[in-house]
């Protein structure tokens, strides 16, 4: 990891998050975050299988010296993985107040690869409220704004 930058959304967490996107030269590592393994188990079951202790999946290693466990997680954006962490870890004060449609998708897209959706519930919910028109923007297509909002429907359960 060529970033040794930690993002401390738990400042005692006891798992370190490294975030990655596959490009054509290898995996590029967009950030890395410390973060509670406790927290993660609840908010998803396949986060939670990955940090059980009986089970040695690729994705997860301990450093035996400190007890911290690596996560290896595939992102498209750090902003995705630093706002279901902070929704997670009740970091209310990181929250942004609103997102974008395309963010939301892509949201919806993460968390229904890991199982996340649930516990963003209450902040989803708002997000959806301040997004949602009628009819999209001038200069949007109707269908690929329908089509957004059908799967973001269909991963949040609306």
């Amino acid at each position: 990891m060529s970033d040794t930058t930690i993002t401390d959304i738990d400042p005692a967490g006891d798992v370190l998050i490294i975030c990655y996107k596959p490009t054509d030269d290898g995996d590029k590592v967009l950030g890395t975050l410390r973060i509670s393994s406790k927290v993660l188990s609840l908010a998803s079951p396949v986060f939670g299988a990955m940090l059980e202790p009986s089970k040695n999946l690729n994705d997860s290693q301990t450093n035996l010296e400190s007890d911290v466990k690596r996560l290896k997680i595939q992102c498209e954006s750090l902003d995705i993985l630093v706002n279901v962490m902070n929704i997670t870890h009740i970091q209310n004060q990181r929250i942004p107040a609103t997102v974008t449609l395309i963010f939301l998708y892509d949201l919806a897209t993460w968390c229904d690869t890991y199982q996340v959706a649930e516990a963003l519930t209450p902040v989803i919910n708002r997000w959806i409220e301040i997004l949602w028109v009628p009819r999209p923007p001038i200069g949007h297509d109707q269908f690929a704004v329908d089509m957004e909002w059908m799967w973001i429907a269909k991963v949040f359960h609306k």
